[in-house]
């Protein structure tokens, strides 16, 4: 056990299978929307790549929540789904509705961008309007938070550690599996490195609270900032100076 993670025993091809998890994420960004919106730079694909890549979070989800309960037949609560301290658990969800109620403010109150002009790189993305923004708070605030931490912090650690590797291995391996889940982004080293030590943050708040609680409010924390921090840069073409769509 490393803090309160705890090994849980899968039997090997299971193991196999939640490593094999972000195979689904890989042949994503191979799809021709994918290629659009991330090395053309073609923003109207957006919604299409955010809407597949949250139900191919969501199933990732299923699976492993079936592995743990089905085939390891441990409860959820030993791979963190349990709440927190109640001081945690109270200042975490206070955290979740202040994040939502700031993140609503943010996005109804910025312009809206005529989708060819809303710009795209290859490690952000900026919502163009109401509809758009309302998808990202699904896809980067709650699904990401909830079913990243899920299935990398909670379940793919626990194989990890279960198979007997030291806790520092089982640790980068599952920070490397939820890197991968980025598809082609982890080509790119400076963003490889930063996954890889998001996870490692993720990993030890998790190991410090004895939930995954924090974690899935920090981590939809983090995506819902960066996004409102495009709203707001320089770069960003506000309505009156975009040309109409």
């Amino acid at each position: 056990m490393v803090g309160d993670l705890a090994a849980v025993d899968f039997p090997t091809w299971a193991v196999v299978a939640l490593l094999a998890l972000p195979v689904l994420d890989f042949l994503h960004s191979l799809t021709p929307w994918s290629r659009r919106l991330w090395t053309q730079f073609d923003h109207e694909p957006w919604s299409r790549f955010w809407s597949v890549a949250t139900g191919i979070r969501w199933v990732q989800t299923v699976v492993a929540g079936w592995l743990v309960v089905a085939v390891a037949d441990a409860p959820l609560s030993a791979v963190g789904v349990r709440l927190p301290s109640l001081p945690v658990t109270i200042g975490s969800a206070a955290a979740a509705v202040g994040l939502t109620a700031w993140y609503a403010y943010a996005a109804a109150t910025e312009p809206s961008v005529p989708v060819a002009d809303a710009p795209t790189d290859f490690t952000t993305t900026y919502p163009a309007n109401g509809r758009e923004r309302a998808l990202w708070y699904v896809a980067g605030g709650v699904t990401a938070g909830v079913c990243e931490e899920f299935v990398y912090r909670g379940a793919v650690l626990a194989a990890l550690l279960g198979v007997g590797l030291p806790w520092p291995v089982a640790v980068l391996g599952a920070a490397l599996a939820f890197a991968a889940t980025h598809g082609l982004a982890v080509l790119n080293p400076v963003a490889l490195a930063f996954y890889v030590t998001f996870a490692l943050v993720m990993t030890a708040v998790v190991a410090l609270t004895g939930s995954l609680l924090p974690a899935i409010v920090l981590h939809g924390a983090t995506n819902l900032w960066e996004v409102v921090s495009a709203f707001r840069a320089d770069g960003l073409p506000q309505a009156d100076d975009a040309p109409a769509a």
